[in-house]
């Protein structure tokens, strides 16, 4: 998986994506994460992020399915993950990917309510926010992450 590296600014951690949480609340969503999930063996990821409005976006669609969350943990700011690629169909052209030096990014999936703020822009991600996992994303620009390598940690910006 790489890490998250999250900017901090006023209190508030800031990915690219013009969402701004709550440290407290993404430590918090992580910590929960880790415990219901990870622990249990049942963090599993998609190749995919889909819309918010589909059907699977707040569970797991199995032909998706890519890889295992194997741990979380944070160095700083950063919010680092091992990740397992899983023989699957989707796993094994996210390994394809890699393997031909094509950059993966990576998305923290999560539903949750979101209010504007005038002043930044950004929309602030609530409380009732509700971490449901990290998929893969094909492109870079678009997801907090800097591409890992095989074998290796990429840097989210």
């Amino acid at each position: 998986m790489g890490c998250i590296d999250l900017k901090q600014s006023n209190g508030t951690i800031c990915p690219n994506l013009g969402q701004a949480f709550t440290r407290e609340i993404l430590v918090r969503e992580v910590q929960r994460f880790h415990g219901e999930s990870i622990l249990s063996g049942k963090a599993f990821g998609e190749l995919t992020h889909p819309c918010y409005t589909s059907k699977s976006f707040c569970s797991l669609n199995a032909p998706a399915v890519s890889h295992q969350i194997m741990a979380v943990w944070w160095r700083g700011n950063q919010l680092h993950g091992l990740i397992r690629l899983l023989d699957t169909a989707s796993g094994q052209r996210a390994a394809q990917q890699l393997a031909a030096g094509r950059q993966l990014g990576a998305s923290l999936r999560s539903w949750t309510s979101l209010v504007p703020d005038a002043r930044s822009g950004a929309h602030v991600i609530q409380d009732d926010m509700h971490l449901i996992t990290v998929a893969f994303v094909p492109r870079v620009e678009v997801s907090h992450e800097a591409p890992p390598k095989p074998g290796s940690h990429g840097k989210l910006h």
